[in-house]
């Protein structure tokens, strides 16, 4: 029964030792209640198989009751919500283990389980309460039933014989047997809890209370004793109490285990006893387990409030690493033997091993060592060199391990000015070259070493508290706005301007930062147009806006720059030419304007004021009417109306004198101080004595008659105003020459036009106007 139980493994595993399908779902009305009751930010995790509530993070809950023990506090609130929990409010009790008084006025309080007045091995819950006796975090190992029938077939004197038969080495007097509950892969069960000490240490065994058959499950020695070296075999040996054991071969807790490479799994020397001497090869896997034991349990689940990893670290010991002096993947650490000129047996070095754990932790949060620039990996190593400086409080990271780098093979205490980001790739210190990971990461420890210089051991908290809101391939930007992310939601904002401050110190920015936005280029007068900035800023924190404009008058700024609002997005009606403009700061003190945005309002205007029919050769004058924003230009330009005819300029200025030879087009185009532009065009035709007649009744075109220097002139007569096209063909319809196509007036006109291109022959001249068509025959003879 109960092969190496798992006790007090985290929520999920616990969860998940339940078989699904004997558990009823909690109630939807009381989880729903309990989110309610929470209110404001909190993230809440689920257990898949029930829905019961498991843990509760980023909550900042004043509780019922404040003003009592914060124990007490906490087990109320949690009975009053018991069934979102999993629990039965009529058969479950709660009762307070302990309350540790924390640094800066905070609690952690651990609550036992008992049912049906019988204590539940393993179900316990912890919690979180800051000085303002708020609940921040609650993580429940509670276990949930279905319980069954609680009847004991097997007597406690039975058990009693059993444990002593299998462990003769219990102190006579000692023995004590408690009926409880604990849970295995099948769910609670009911058993006898056989308590005794074995050579002055205690030892805890479990017999089924309800089938003699059961093998017996001893929990092993819970509080055995080992000897290790604290930091490294530079320093003196200490013995230690080796924790939370879990019955079988090898050193294995729930959070934890050690294996060995070259030789057999270990066993006590004598029960409960592990004080190996440092010339035993077994002595490697001790050292390791009891530095894994401070770290994890002590520094990271007991100061620091992590909840454990989600399945326990495998720590491999005297493994073929070389040329590598350890490695970590995922959740399994690698660490060498010696290797001779290189490194030194790696399991007796404090700083490395915390280092790889380190690794191996954050791979528990989801975060790989890859990403964009190698960011991630380096984020690896400096964190890992951090916490390895912070647990044996040392700043050389394996001196003593690589005999080469007697000043650490890393450092977390390098110096500024050249210790920043902008050196990235391009520094180096001992074992870690330039471009590498491990001499980047030195940059990014150096930057969290002075953080803690600043805040103390909050800047521990922060370090691993800003691992839940990363990637899996973060960048440092995505940290640095993390540190921040999790003072907001964790520390109440206290930290942030110190974090700003020392970050930036080496070099640190938010990262991109964009003045940019879109809005319209034309307005209305009066008529409101909305403006928006586009993402400023890489990270969690998104920067201050800060929108301006100024007025044009008379194709030039008329005002200053004035402020006109600070969120994302600007609504302003403009009554007049006028420019946008943009700030944008980051968090960490990063200032970028945008290109200002000239928006149109007051658009030029142009009217042309002259005569469309002139007499040939004659003197006439056009002006131009202009409404602009000055100073501006007014451009002419003349196209005469014949095939393959251009247009050219022929004057600047607000008037126009010119003598008109023939047909020709107009151009006129204003353009103001702005550059825009408005064009009007006007046909002008030319008569060669006279201003054709206007009274004409049909549509008549007269035969060409030839003049001097090969040229023709056709009489028309236009009954209306119309689109007028005459071309001349062959007499094999080809076309030989386009006489007009432009608007022209009513009444009788005389065209001359160009001739010199018809060889002798017959020829026909077709007109076309107000959808009517007329051709004439006609005879060249050259």
């Amino acid at each position: 029964m109960m092969s190496r139980l798992r006790a007090f493994l985290s929520v999920v595993v616990l969860s998940s030792c339940v078989h699904p399908a004997r558990l009823a779902a909690a109630p939807e009305a009381a989880v729903e209640r309990l989110r309610a009751d929470l209110q404001g930010a909190h993230h809440t995790t689920f257990a898949p198989e029930d829905g019961a509530v498991v843990a509760i993070g980023l909550a900042r809950l004043r509780l019922p009751g404040s003003g009592e023990a914060p124990a007490e506090v906490v087990r109320q609130w949690i009975l009053d919500h018991a069934e979102a929990f999993g629990l039965d409010p009529q058969r479950d009790a709660l009762t307070s283990s302990s309350d540790e008084a924390l640094p800066g006025g905070w609690h952690r309080v651990t609550l036992v389980q008992r049912h049906e007045g019988l204590p539940v091995l393993g179900g316990d819950a912890r919690a979180i309460l800051d000085a303002d006796g708020r609940l921040r975090s609650l993580q429940s190992g509670l276990v949930r039933g279905p319980w069954p029938a609680g009847t004991a077939f097997v007597r406690p004197g039975e058990a009693r014989r059993r444990v002593e038969d299998r462990l003769p080495d219990l102190e006579a007097g000692s023995v004590q047997v408690e009926l409880a509950w604990a849970s295995d892969e099948r769910g609670p069960t009911l058993v006898w809890c056989v308590r005794g000490v074995r050579d002055g240490r205690p030892s805890t065994s479990w017999v089924s209370a309800t089938d003699a058959s059961e093998p017996m499950l001893e929990q092993g020695a819970v509080h055995a004793a080992g000897w290790y070296y604290p930091q490294d075999p530079t320093g003196p040996l200490q013995e230690t109490t080796l924790r939370d054991l879990l019955p079988g071969e090898g050193l294995a807790s729930p959070w934890y285990g050690v294996t060995d490479n070259l030789v057999r799994p270990i066993v006590p020397l004598a029960p409960g006893d592990y004080r190996y001497a440092p010339s035993d090869s077994l002595f490697d896997q001790v050292n390791a387990y009891a530095l894994a034991q401070h770290y994890v349990n002590d520094e990271l689940r007991g100061r620091l409030g992590w909840t454990g990893p989600r399945e326990p670290f495998v720590v491999r010991v005297h493994y073929p690493t070389s040329p590598y002096a350890a490695l970590t993947s995922g959740r399994f650490v690698q660490l060498s033997g010696p290797i001779p000129g290189f490194v030194r047996e790696v399991s007796r070095a404090a700083d490395v091993v915390v280092h790889e754990l380190t690794h191996a932790m954050i791979y528990d949060h989801g975060i790989l060592a890859t990403g964009p620039n190698r960011e991630a990996g380096a984020l690896h190593e400096g964190l890992a060199d951090y916490f390895a400086a912070v647990v044996t409080g040392d700043v050389r990271i394996g001196e003593w391990l690589y005999p080469n780098f007697p000043q650490g093979a890393t450092r977390v205490d390098q110096p500024l000015p050249l210790w920043n980001v902008a050196n990235y790739d391009h520094v180096a210190f001992a074992g870690g070259d330039a471009a590498s990971v491990w001499g980047n990461g030195m940059i990014l420890s150096s930057a969290l070493w002075d953080l803690r210089h600043a805040l103390g051991a909050t800047a521990d908290s922060l370090a691993l508290e800003a691992l839940d809101y990363l990637p899996s391939q973060p960048t440092w930007v995505m940290f640095g706005n993390a540190l921040l992310q999790a003072d907001a939601d964790r520390h109440g904002e206290r930290n942030a301007s110190t974090i700003f401050r020392v970050l930036a110190a080496r070099g640190w920015r938010g990262g991109v930062v964009e003045a940019a936005f879109t809005g319209p280029t034309e307005l209305a007068p009066g008529v409101a147009g909305t403006f928006v900035a586009r993402p400023c800023c890489s990270g969690l924190y998104r920067g201050h806006y800060l929108w301006s404009v100024r007025e044009w008058c008379r194709g030039a700024p008329c005002e200053d720059w004035r402020s006109i609002g600070d969120a994302e997005t600007l609504a302003v009606a403009l009554e007049r030419d006028a420019e946008i403009g943009l700030r944008v700061t980051s968090a960490w003190g990063d200032t970028v304007a945008a290109a200002p945005l000239f928006v149109n309002v007051s658009f030029p205007t142009l009217r042309v004021v002259g005569p469309t029919q002139v007499v040939k050769g004659t003197e006439s004058l056009w002006r131009a009417s202009v409404t602009a924003a000055g100073p501006y230009q007014v451009y002419w330009s003349r196209r005469n109306l014949v095939a393959g005819a251009i247009e050219v300029p022929v004057a600047q200025g607000l008037e126009l004198r010119a003598r008109l030879e023939q047909d020709a087009e107009l151009r006129v185009e204003l353009r103001d101080a702005r550059g825009r532009s408005t064009t009007e065009r006007r046909t002008v035709t030319v008569a060669a004595d006279r201003p054709p007649s206007s009274f004409v009744s049909e549509f008549r075109v007269a035969p060409p008659v030839a003049v001097e220097g090969g040229r023709f002139e056709s009489r028309v007569e236009l009954p209306v105003d119309a689109r007028l096209e005459m071309r001349v063909y062959d007499a094999r319809g080809a076309l030989r020459a386009l006489v007009r196509d432009a608007q022209a007036a009513r009444g009788a006109q005389v065209l001359r036009w160009d001739g010199s291109g018809l060889g002798s022959g017959v020829y026909f001249l077709e007109a076309r106007a107000g959808g009517e068509r007329r051709a004439v025959r006609f005879v060249v003879v050259r």
